[in-house]
């Protein structure tokens, strides 16, 4: 099929705004603003006038230009108008990605290269792959994930999981890094990390990533899914998830621990948190506080909402005297890289065996990469699984179960942590450190779910407005 610049452009500006991870959906001008930076057309045996293409899109927002990367396969309508259809779930992606990934390979496109990285240059092999059998993954608003089963002529079926990583930017991923990092060290905890997709827009140019491909957990759900199948199937599952709350405690340590490296001149060797970095962190949690409020007090609410989220707002210069408190206070434990968007969704469980592992190193999408890589304290991760038992409980109520306090699932998780912690330089050795931080991450974290919550899903805004309701009452946001 042959497609004019117009054409493609149109196509492009109509499709856009109706795919979940292109998150300018609001922004008025879309078809002004876009443009396509670089391309590929995917070698296709079965439909060669409807190949798959990997474009490269570039989408000027009044600040900056958001690069997307979005693989397309377009067709004709009866009128012969062009269409643009999302091509993440489409076999001929899916074995290019494979050959590209497992081979090692460099394959240039209109402006720059796609490139495949193996962990492990002895999986290198002839793919024979005989056929794909694709399916998605859930939903996310920032990458899209694909089990893929690859079928061979002579061995077992493989597995995989692929990750479009949908917005681009150079530098190092966190994603790919720590990957390879746990691959290197073994670590049992986490799906292997099989290879990766870098995209450099200059051929001699430095490149970022792309693409993910992992081994694939078989009968795994997300820790999430199976806590509210918990709550809402079985008598006994408050109690099941008391010991599910402990498992994730020591799991989360075994993480910080694995995410130590002890050369000092490593990305992932701990450090001592100087004044500099401790006003660094806290200018920046200050700095998205107020950004929230500005997004909370322009926000089209409920009248209750409304005046519930004016009484917070009345207080922000309060909670942001908090969180600079929190940070800037003398630490006597190291900074570590840290998962960085901890919750219960980002760990996977096999109901059989119990056995839990952590996913999804990326990091807050909406961060820099240098953001997302910096070293922080583990009460980043610590707070954020905290505030995620907090919205399991809310939405088990939400379902019809009786109301449950997130509290005691938050005090056994913390408890199985510091067991495997207690004497680790990334520990505090104080209480009175160990609770100022927990605190202010936790603040932290509930400002950024009011501004997602408002943004994204109202219905969920009770769950963080009740956590800062909870802070200006009492000081702390555990019940």
């Amino acid at each position: 099929m042959h497609e004019t610049a117009t054409e493609k452009h149109n196509a492009l500006s109509t499709w856009l705004p109706q795919c979940r991870w292109f998150s300018q959906k609001t922004t008025p001008g879309i078809k002004h603003r876009l443009r396509c930076i670089d391309s590929i057309v995917l070698p296709d045996r079965k439909t060669p006038s409807e190949a798959v293409q990997i474009e490269i899109l570039g989408f000027h927002t009044d600040i900056a230009e958001i690069t997307y990367v979005a693989p397309i396969r377009y067709t004709r309508d009866q009128d012969g108008t062009l269409l643009c259809h999302d091509a993440t779930q489409d076999e001929c992606f899916h074995v290019w990605l494979l050959e590209v990934v497992l081979q090692n390979k460099t394959v240039p496109t209109s402006c720059g290269r796609l490139r495949g990285h193996l962990t492990q240059t002895t999986l290198l092999h002839n793919l024979d792959i005989q056929r794909l059998a694709v399916s998605p993954l859930g939903a996310n608003a920032s990458n899209t994930s694909t089990h893929i089963r690859a079928f061979k002529s002579v061995t077992a079926p493989t597995d995989y999981v692929a990750k479009l990583l949908r917005t681009f930017s150079t530098g190092t991923h966190p994603e790919s890094e720590i990957g390879t990092y746990l691959a290197q060290k073994k670590w049992p905890n986490t799906p292997a990390l099989v290879g990766w997709l870098e995209y450099s827009p200059q051929r001699d140019g430095q490149g970022g990533t792309v693409a993910t491909l992992h081994k694939f957990i078989p009968g795994s759900t997300s820790l999430w899914d199976f806590s509210i199948d918990q709550l809402a199937h079985y008598r006994l599952g408050f109690s099941n998830l008391r010991a599910t709350a402990a498992e994730v405690g020591k799991l989360t340590a075994e993480m910080h621990q694995a995410l130590i490296d002890t050369d000092s001149s490593s990305a992932f060797a701990p450090i001592a948190p100087t004044v500099l970095e401790s006003e660094a962190s806290a200018n920046a949690m200050v700095d998205h506080a107020q950004n929230v409020w500005n997004t909370a007090k322009a926000a089209q609410l409920s009248p209750p909402l409304r005046h519930r989220i004016d009484q917070v707002l009345s207080h922000y210069v309060s909670i942001n005297d908090a969180l600079r408190s929190a940070v800037t206070s003398p630490h006597t434990a190291a900074y570590i890289r840290v998962h960085g968007d901890y919750h219960l969704g980002q760990i996977l469980i096999t109901p059989e065996s119990r056995r839990i592992k952590v996913i999804d190193f990326e990091g807050e999408p909406q961060k820099t990469l240098r953001e997302r890589r910096r070293r922080t304290s583990v009460y980043k991760d610590l707070a954020s699984m905290s505030r995620s038992f907090d919205y399991l409980c809310f939405q088990a109520h939400r379902t019809g179960v009786a109301q449950r306090s997130a509290t005691e699932l938050v005090r056994i998780f913390l408890e199985a942590y510091a067991m495997e912690s207690g004497g680790a330089c990334f520990y505090p050795d104080n209480e009175k450190e160990r609770m100022a931080l927990l605190n202010g991450y936790m603040l932290d974290k509930a400002i950024y779910e009011l501004g997602y919550e408002v943004h994204y899903r109202p219905d969920w805004i009770d769950v963080p407005l009740q956590a800062l309701e909870r802070h200006l009452n009492t000081g702390s946001l555990l019940n």
